[in-house]
């Protein structure tokens, strides 16, 4: 309405004309990014992030120093009958060559029999500079930690003692790695410190975060 004194007028056919012709437009405008979103292909990677390239919606991977990036574990995972370390289905990343990256992992599991306990480790590609873990264990059944230790490099593993079957055990590692000029894969491992036929669990929504330099 436009203000006349203290009239109020009403608009003209030419106000209204401008004013659908603007919301026709911002609704083509909206209906256009909701098709350029339809039509956007899966990411290529599990880093990846959805972001704007010219205007257009596209994936593309995190700029170093974006922030953490965090995998929650998305479903249980069984193991049994196996001592071999194996990188674990979710967690784990591609690092890049000549990158220093910060990483966090929380760990919950829990064992159906005491006779399997609990193997972990990390693994990552070879030729890094420095890797340092500070990791602590929490057996199943227990209720506090086993003495903190720091790891270096990528060849150790650590067997939790063993604990009451079907009960809650809990790994924390923290983690710096100067990545050399290999890319390649860094995953949390795991697997039985004793081959056992009942089943080993690690529970979905463990983490597993990291941040670039």
């Amino acid at each position: 309405m436009i203000t006349s004194g203290s009239t109020m007028l009403p608009p003209t056919s030419a106000q209204t004309e401008a004013r659908l012709r603007a919301l026709i437009a911002a609704l083509e405008l909206r209906i256009a990014a909701l098709e350029a979103l339809d039509a956007l292909p899966p990411p290529g990677d599990d880093d990846d992030v959805l972001t704007l390239v010219s205007g257009e919606p596209a994936w593309v991977a995190p700029a170093a120093g974006a922030g953490w990036t965090v995998i929650v574990k998305p479903s249980n995972e069984i193991r049994n009958t196996t001592t071999t370390l194996a990188n674990d289905t979710h967690l784990k990343f591609t690092m890049a060559a000549n990158t220093v990256y910060a990483i966090r992992v929380h760990l919950f599991y829990t064992l159906e029999n005491t006779g399997g306990n609990f193997k972990f480790g990390i693994s990552g590609p070879s030729g890094a500079t420095l890797v340092q873990t500070q990791r602590w264990d929490m057996p199943a059944g227990s209720s506090s930690d086993n003495a903190a230790a720091v790891e270096s490099g990528y060849a150790w593993n650590r067997i939790s003692s063993t604990g009451a079957p079907s009960s809650g055990g809990k790994i924390r590692m923290y983690i710096i790695v100067q990545n050399g000029a290999n890319a390649g894969t860094f995953a949390v491992q795991w697997a039985q410190g004793t081959s056992d036929a009942d089943d080993t669990i690690v529970y979905a929504g463990s983490t597993l975060e990291w941040v670039e330099a």
